[in-house]
This record gives structure tokens, sequence and C-alpha cells, in this order.
């Protein structure tokens, strides 16, 4: 891995929160680049928009499609989710991509990978950060 403290673009997070917004089931899907630290986040919505736009690519909705729409690898992506009720965000450690790091739960990364996710998603503005 990189060796340093991942980052997220405070857009992404603004960007995801308008979603949530215009559609309360909607929820974030967040991808980390093992390579880089490069934390990227997407709606729910719109990685189901790629499937469908791109069923080339056979990559179903969610963190699949996010690592494709950013550009990374499935090896070299880990995935979680984010939510919003009120003015708590929640961040969920699950995904299909974790599966690889063989933590006792299958769905869930290494825990100090995720922890670099935790305080990228707070360096870039998310506060009342419930873990999950």
């Amino acid at each position: 891995m990189w060796g340093q403290n991942a980052a997220c673009n405070p857009a992404e997070i603004n960007h995801v929160e308008q979603e949530m917004a215009l559609n309360p089931r909607n929820m974030g899907v967040g991808v980390i680049d093992k390579r880089t630290g490069e934390v990227r986040l997407f709606s729910y919505d719109e990685t189901d928009a790629f499937c469908r736009a791109n069923r080339h690519l056979g990559a179903g909705a969610g963190h699949e499609a996010a690592s494709a729409m950013a550009g990374i690898p499935s090896d070299q992506a880990r995935g979680f989710i984010l939510a919003k009720k009120g003015s708590d965000w929640r961040v969920f450690n699950q995904s299909h991509l974790n599966r690889p790091d063989a933590q006792a739960n299958s769905m869930q990364m290494e825990g100090q990978l995720f922890n670099e996710i935790v305080s990228a998603l707070q360096g870039a503005g998310v506060q009342n950060l419930i873990i999950q």
C-alpha cells in the first residue's frame, strides 16, 4: 500500500449528500485505491446508471461499478458505504470487494485501511460520523 494518509474530495461528499436529499433511499458507495490512498465516492443511483449504460463491462451496481467509474482495478479497490440520517453520517465497512483481506467477516476490509478512510472522510468535512 502507498504508506500515507488517505484523501477524499469534499466535492464528492457534497454531491452524494445532494443525491441522498433527492432520494432518501440512496446511499454513498465508496471505494479506496490501495495503490494511492485516493477515496472516491458515488451515489448508488449513479453506479446503477453506469451499469445500465455500460452493460458490456459486466459490472454490478454498487462497489463494482464504483471501482470501474474511478478507474481502480477491482483487486486494488476496497469498499465502504456512507449514509446520512438527520445530521448523522454512518459509515459501514462492508463490500464484496473486501473479501481478499481475509477478515473474520469477509465483507470487511482490514481495520487500519478502514480507519484511514474514516480519517479521510472527516478531513473532507463529514461531521457526526458514526462507525457501524
